[in-house]
């Protein structure tokens, strides 16, 4: 029964109506219905990954989201939320992709700051050793503070980031600027720059 939109449309209304009444098994099942009369629509393949990650399923998410991508190329989300899914995986790498592939079709800030917390969790896998992987982290980082700068999580990484080349000074700012916009992490954020205080110690 591929290749009915109509019939489609009315399972995806459908899924939405079993989502507002919180029952993501009908959802689900609604939405393999609209998928399987209608084989040209990425954003309802999204939708059935953004399920399953919800239950975190996330294997079969990303096959979802690769099938909404495939379908449209260009579908924004759908590699975003690829690349969170690629994350739980503990995949970094392929979420990094995921999450170029993003920025290449929709640069937006948050895009920046996902990737550059892949960057980091491998960066901090391997012992904060690798500087061009922190280089990639303060990169993407200072590029999502110049597009979205209420972002928390970029001047949190950055000031991580300058902590971690002993830019003390410059760390401090950016925890100062990290925690007015994230108040519900300033007993962290004191914690880290009490250990800052520490590490300049001669």
């Amino acid at each position: 029964m591929a290749g009915w939109p109509h019939y489609a449309e009315a399972y995806h209304q459908l899924a939405h109506l079993h989502q507002d009444t919180g029952d993501p098994i009908r959802q689900e099942a609604a939405l393999r219905k609209a998928i399987e009369r209608d084989a040209r629509s990425a954003e309802i393949r999204l939708e059935l990954g953004n399920v399953l990650c919800g239950r975190k399923e996330y294997t079969e998410a990303v096959t979802w989201y690769r099938r909404a991508v495939e379908v449209d190329p260009h579908h924004v989300e759908s590699h975003h939320q690829m690349g969170h899914a690629l994350s739980h995986l503990k995949d970094q790498e392929g979420a990094i992709a995921a999450f170029t592939n993003a920025i290449a079709h929709g640069a937006r800030g948050k895009f920046y700051a996902d990737r550059a917390e892949a960057h980091a969790a491998i960066w901090i896998a391997g012992g904060r050793q690798d500087a061009a992987r922190l280089e990639q982290v303060m990169k993407d980082c200072t590029t999502c503070i110049e597009k979205e700068p209420n972002l928390w999580r970029s001047w949190l990484w950055r000031a991580r980031g300058h902590r971690a080349r002993r830019s003390f000074e410059e760390a401090r700012a950016d925890y100062a600027k990290a925690r007015e916009r994230a108040p519900h992490l300033d007993a962290q954020i004191r914690t880290e720059l009490d250990e800052l205080t520490k590490e300049e110690r001669p």
